[in-house]
């Protein structure tokens, strides 16, 4: 029997069940979740539509904490962050290296990196960042400072407004 040679590849492909459906975090909303996003120290599960809502709604807050309110000052800024100069590869691993708590590939990928080339690995530092006014790893921060900076979260905090009810279509 001769057999069509769609025929042939559409039997040879592989049935893939159906996704999960994962109900987005607003109730409303028929669309399925397709990603995470931490907002506010929770974690949603969002569609589409409603992440690109939350996505605004940072880059709003942004744009008026830089004072940034016209189009031309955000592509500006966007242009001198563009223009700013970049660290080298060798100054980026080298910061992964001195940088505690980081995942084990991340160390891995920099040894890696230092041993493909020419550049030397920089000697460890006991203390945490290179910024002599930050305290070494395990030391306990100055009160001072500590009281100053809750001093400037209190003073630059504002009452969050309540979120809005979407009525998406």
């Amino acid at each position: 029997m001769l057999a069509l040679p769609g025929a042939i590849m559409r039997s040879r492909q592989v049935e893939k069940a159906p996704r999960p459906f994962f109900q987005c975090a607003h109730m409303e909303c028929t669309e399925p979740a397709i990603l995470r996003r931490d907002i506010k120290g929770i974690e949603l599960k969002l569609c589409k539509t409603h992440d690109l809502f939350y996505v605004q709604q940072e880059s709003d807050e942004f744009c008026r904490v830089e004072g940034l309110d016209t189009v031309e000052q955000k592509r500006d800024w966007m242009l001198a962050k563009l223009a700013s100069p970049r660290p080298t590869p060798a100054e980026h691993w080298a910061k992964v290296l001195k940088t505690p708590g980081l995942i084990h590939q991340a160390y891995e990928m920099a040894n890696h990196f230092f041993a493909r080339h020419t550049y030397s690995a920089p000697e460890p530092d006991s203390a945490w960042s290179s910024n002599s006014s930050e305290p070494a790893l395990g030391e306990a921060p100055d009160p001072d400072e500590q009281a100053a900076f809750v001093a400037w979260l209190n003073q630059t905090a504002r009452e969050e407004p309540e979120p809005p009810e979407f009525a998406f279509p």
